[in-house]
């Protein structure tokens, strides 16, 4: 009898000190991919960025163009930020971006987008770019589109708001396969502004 009695002292105190089971919550893990099309995010996004390469056509030799991109962004994305790993969109790219006297070109794009991260966010883009231009400028400067970013959120979403500010690095190339030497290069800087449809 004593030892039944020891037992029945000693098996509660093990149950008490081990404590009760930490539960992670749901929302610090991330979800099934196929579930990022339950809710959406719009970004708009503001960019500046200048050449790296980008070659004047010939007939602007005596008309030299001023080359610097800048302009915006949209993004309709699938997804989570804080909830998913991965997440798909679409998006649309605008800038003006080289200009003289009597020429300007400008570039838009409409791309895929994919996107990975919270805090420290990768943006890789793929789409084509059209261009509106004068008329000796719009063929040359056409081409597959390809847009890497990564960014850092430095504003986050709140229970009260849904919206949040990131800033980072942003590399555009334009590839023109039938004249490769009309491909061009901007590396810059983007601020996007993100509204999520599912508070954090």
């Amino acid at each position: 009898m004593p030892s039944l009695f020891l037992l029945s002292l000693l098996f509660p105190v093990t149950a008490t000190a081990a404590g009760p089971k930490e539960v992670t919550p749901a929302s610090s893990e991330a979800r099934p991919f196929t579930k990022i099309f339950s809710n959406f995010s719009v970004q708009l996004g503001l960019d500046a960025a200048g050449p790296v390469y980008f070659k004047d056509t010939a007939d602007g030799r005596l008309e030299e163009l001023s080359v610097f991109q800048y302009g915006g962004h949209l993004n309709l994305m699938f997804g989570n930020t804080f909830s998913d790993r991965h997440r798909l969109g679409l998006g649309f790219f605008f800038a003006p971006t080289a200009v003289s006297e009597n020429r300007n070109l400008s570039y838009m794009a409409p791309y895929l987008v994919y996107e990975t991260g919270s805090d420290w966010i990768l943006q890789l883009e793929a789409g084509y770019n059209l261009t509106s231009a004068s008329k000796d400028l719009e063929k040359q400067y056409e081409g597959a589109y390809l847009g890497t970013g990564i960014s850092y959120v430095f504003l986050k979403p709140s229970p009260e708001s849904p919206i949040y500010l990131s800033l980072g690095l942003k590399g555009r190339a334009i590839v023109n396969l039938d004249q490769p030497e009309y491909s061009s290069m901007f590396v810059g800087l983007q601020l996007e502004l993100t509204y999520q449809t599912v508070k954090p």
